[in-house]
């Protein structure tokens, strides 16, 4: 079976656990006035992807087609239509769920940013879809974009072919340039609340019929920080031994890394560049989860350099040497190709400053 994260992904509106955005999406439906460009903003792990890919699934469900053909293809349509939700025995709907859909097109910017990248794209633009009416362009991270690649887009965006339907995202809004959001339909996706994650969690839990203490998904949606992908992960982690509670949520997110992490501030101490390698290797062949990892790190560091300054306990570290790790880690960067490339990276670049 797949991970939970992608087994669970919601299939339409209703199923989106970030509230203004399943009130907004649906509202847009019922009303049958749909923009043709948006621009979805917000953190990674919100549901902006899965959003997109419900709209997609919900133009191209056969029952759809008088609502499409009156906002898409009518100048003056008489009469607006409700959109249905995407019918899930579909082909073409399970395609676009399972992203093998030659309809949608998927472009990630961040590696294709360019010029050439856009004009290609822009090339595609003018075949219609083999399938159905409407090709569907999900442009992710655009904020990566050049300015060369943001001005051609431009163009596209205020003149679209009829049968294309635009949906840019982006972690970093500010980074878009003003022209181009000008051209879009906005739709903020904000970090999930405590009681978002939990409902989400819950309907998972339902479906796999497993039981769950209140505390403990509580405990899990705080170490998710508001995004509803990394606590689907952990959940799963946890539920991979049975019933949850919070005995396990702490023995196996959290509470099991303090030997970890005091092992890996022995190396940063010792500045061992080849036991600091083997240390990483480990975490990743165990499959330790990177983001609890760090967070359980900072929080690590951060006592250290407290105990200083109140002079409790015994610290391993002094204060000058927690207040540096904790300034030179502060911008670690999650979601690299390679699980903890960033703090690795990181820890290797202190050890070569500190040996010169």
């Amino acid at each position: 079976m797949s991970t939970w994260q992608t087994y669970y992904r919601p299939h339409n509106f209703s199923q989106l656990h970030l509230t203004s955005v399943r009130e907004n999406m649906q509202a847009l439906a019922r009303s049958g006035r749909l923009p043709r460009v948006w621009l979805f903003t917000g953190p990674r792990g919100t549901g902006k992807t899965s959003t997109a890919r419900i709209l997609a699934a919900m133009l191209a469900t056969p029952a759809n087609q008088p609502a499409i053909e009156n906002n898409f293809f009518q100048d003056q349509p008489a009469k607006l239509l409700p959109f249905a939700d995407p019918d899930e025995k579909n082909s073409e709907v399970q395609k676009i769920f399972a992203g093998d859909s030659f309809s949608v097109i998927e472009l990630d910017a961040a590696s294709h940013r360019g010029i050439d990248d856009v004009r290609q794209l822009q090339e595609q633009m003018f075949m219609p879809p083999t399938i159905g009416t409407m090709a569907v362009y999900i442009l992710d991270e655009v904020h990566m974009f050049t300015t060369e690649a943001f001005n051609a887009l431009l163009k596209t965006l205020e003149e679209p072919p009829k049968h294309c339907f635009f949906i840019l995202a982006t972690t970093e809004k500010h980074k878009v340039p003003a022209t181009v959001v000008s051209r879009c339909s906005l739709l903020d996706f904000h970090q999930a609340s405590n009681q978002e994650l939990i409902t989400s969690f819950q309907r998972i839990l339902q479906a796999e019929k497993i039981s769950a203490e209140p505390a403990a998904l509580t405990q899990i949606a705080d170490l998710a920080e508001g995004s509803f992908r990394d606590g689907v992960k952990l959940l799963q982690t946890v539920a991979n031994y049975g019933e949850i509670s919070a005995e396990k949520v702490t023995k196996y997110l959290v509470g099991n890394q303090e030997e970890l992490l005091k092992e890996l501030i022995k190396i940063i101490l010792a500045k061992d560049d080849l036991a600091a390698v083997d240390f990483f290797a480990r975490l990743r062949q165990r499959e330790t989860d990177e983001k609890v990892f760090i967070k359980n790190l900072f929080n690590f560091l951060y006592q250290q350099l407290v105990n200083n300054i109140k002079k409790d306990g015994q610290p391993v570290l002094s204060k000058n040497q927690a207040q540096f790790l904790l300034n030179h880690l502060l911008d670690v960067k999650l979601n690299a190709p390679l699980p903890y490339l960033d703090l690795e990276l990181k820890v290797l670049e202190i050890f070569s400053k500190a040996k010169k």
